[in-house]
Order: structure tokens, then C-alpha cells, then sequence
């Protein structure tokens, strides 16, 4: 695969309810920014959480610049926006380094999803989850180093996903004072079709120049998971593209049917700190975490 393309684990040949019971550690791989840590929770699927079907589909352009980063993107759609920071080295908005003054930089990320289900925990596990905490992470807690927790377990838990695939093609631009979300959008658009999801199999390089403006670089990356990815480079490169390659919404429904339980993907979190579990076995050893945390991301 192209521009930058990475692979983490879907869920292979585990159970729908499996993805709720896991932490999730920060990964600048994954399209989510999130990969599964360790199992954590023991659950009867039954009766701890709620499973809706529905299939769905959605797409969108999201902007980001100095004032509001990716990382402040990625911790308000997962409801942990005092933890932004935690997301700020995989959500990068650096094109490469620099000393030109005369840029800063923006960020557009072209977002589709398909869901297939969404998982919610409810009753008990919900208001009181670490009475569902496994033996195996009580241990851990009181055996692993603050390194070893964040990278072996994680530093979230999710109360709230959904299941299926995403694809996410960013752009990491520089850009003058002139330029706005408006101008950026209307670029990008122009090149790579009004969802800006078009990918080329032909395209390798991970940085080029702006069409606007040739001396500002441009850093691409496409990241995709769940069902049949190798679909969305089927897509136009732009809207006045009239070979006989598809819309984005055409190969989204055509991808939609390729995402089964033997290939999900969780995305769409609601999280919660890891610490908060950490506590309820060890306050010191979460009040340490959290301070460890806090210092790794800068805080």
C-alpha cells in the first residue's frame, strides 16, 4: 500500500463483545490513534453490555491547526479532553522539520467510517467496573513499573465503541497567514475529490509540495482498517476525474459489505484514564501512574 500505509490488529477471531473488554494503549498507527493494551475485564456479554446493529455509514473533512491540534481532536471525540496531550505525539502536525518562520502548519484528516455495531456497557459494569476487573490485572497493577502498565496494558478503557471500519487520509501542510480552513479545504478537494479520499497506487512519496503553492510541503498518510481496505483505491482523484474509477461513497458501500465479525475494527470510543481502575486496587500505584502520565505527555 501507498502515502504511508500502516497496519494494526483488527479483531480476528474473537468475540463482538471482546473490544469492550480490553485497555487501549496510544499508537500513531492506527487510524484511531489507539490500539488494543491487555484484557482487563472478565464479562458476561449477556447481561454487562449493550449491542446494537445497524449498519452506517459517514464521512467527513476535520481541520486542525495550532489553536485546536489533532490531539485536541482525538481527546474530544473520545471524551477524555483533559488527556489531549496523551494523543499529541501520534496526532503529529509536523510536515518535517523546519526553520522557515513564514509557516505554521495545518492538519485535515478525511474520515470514513461504516459502523456495524456499537457497544455500550451497562448496569454494574458501567457505574461500578472494577468488580470486573480479571485476577491476571490486579496482579499486574502490583507487579509492572509505570512503564510497564502503559505499554503492556494501556492508559484508557472504553465504556462506549463501535465495530467496523475506518479509513483516514491526512494532510499535513504548511501554510501562510493567507490561508484559511476554507482555502485548505477548497485544495484539497480539488485534487482529491469532494470527500479528499482519493488514493493512487502509483503515488509512494510521503511528502510533496502544495498545488497552491509550490515552496510549502505537504506530508500524506492513509490509514485503514476493517473489511477489504484495498477497495478505497478504487476512488477518483478528483471530482473532474472521468476514468472509470468510483465515487468514494460508491466504493464505501462496496467496502461496507466486505467488514464482517472476522475483520472489525473499534473505533468511536468514549474512554476513561486507566488510572481511575488502577485506584480501586492500588490508590498509590494510580496516583504514581497518573503523575507518570502526566509527565511522559508534558503536562
Amino acid at each position: 500500500m501507498s502515502d504511508d500505509t500502516k497496519k494494526s490488529s483488527p479483531l480476528i477471531n474473537e468475540s463482538v463483545a471482546s473490544a469492550i473488554c480490553y485497555a487501549y494503549k496510544v499508537d500513531p498507527y492506527s487510524p484511531t490513534f489507539l490500539s488494543k493494551g491487555d484484557e482487563i475485564f472478565m464479562i458476561d456479554s449477556k447481561n454487562d453490555i449493550s449491542i446494537s446493529r445497524n449498519t452506517t455509514i459517514d464521512m467527513k473533512l476535520q481541520y486542525s491547526d495550532t489553536n485546536f491540534t489533532a490531539a485536541h481532536w482525538a481527546a474530544v471525540n473520545m471524551k477524555v479532553e483533559g488527556q489531549f496531550k496523551a494523543f499529541s505525539g501520534a496526532a503529529s502536525m509536523a510536515v518535517e522539520t523546519t526553520e522557515d518562520s513564514k509557516y505554521h502548519t495545518v492538519r485535515v484528516d478525511a474520515i470514513g467510517v461504516c459502523t456495524k455495531n456499537c457497544i455500550t456497557t451497562k448496569g454494574s459494569f458501567r457505574t461500578h467496573p472494577e468488580k470486573f476487573l480479571s485476577d491476571d490485572f490486579r496482579s499486574a497493577v502490583n507487579e509492572l513499573t509505570m512503564e510497564e502498565i502503559e505499554s503492556r496494558i494501556g492508559v484508557f478503557y472504553a465504556i462506549k465503541l463501535d465495530l467496523g471500519g475506518m479509513v483516514k487520509r491526512s494532510y499535513i501542510m504548511e501554510a501562510t497567514e493567507e490561508d484559511n480552513e476554507s482555502k485548505i479545504t477548497a485544495e484539497l478537494q480539488a485534487s482529491f475529490g469532494r470527500e479528499c479520499l482519493g488514493a493512487s497506487t502509483s503515488s509512494t512519496l510521503k511528502t510533496g509540495r502544495r498545488t497552491t503553492n509550490k515552496n510549502a510541503k505537504v506530508r500524506r498518510e492513509w490509514k485503514a482498517e476493517g473489511g477489504d481496505v484495498d477497495l478505497w483505491f478504487k476512488v477518483r482523484l478528483s471530482d473532474a476525474d472521468q476514468s472509470e474509477l468510483s465515487s468514494a461513497m460508491e466504493v464505501a458501500k462496496e467496502w461496507a459489505d466486505t467488514i464482517d465479525e472476522s475483520n472489525y475494527y473499534p473505533f468511536d470510543f468514549e474512554l476513561r484514564p486507566l488510572w481511575e481502575l488502577i485506584e480501586k486496587v492500588d490508590k498509590d500505584k494510580a496516583n504514581e501512574f497518573r503523575l507518570y502520565l502526566e509527565d511522559l505527555c508534558g503536562s
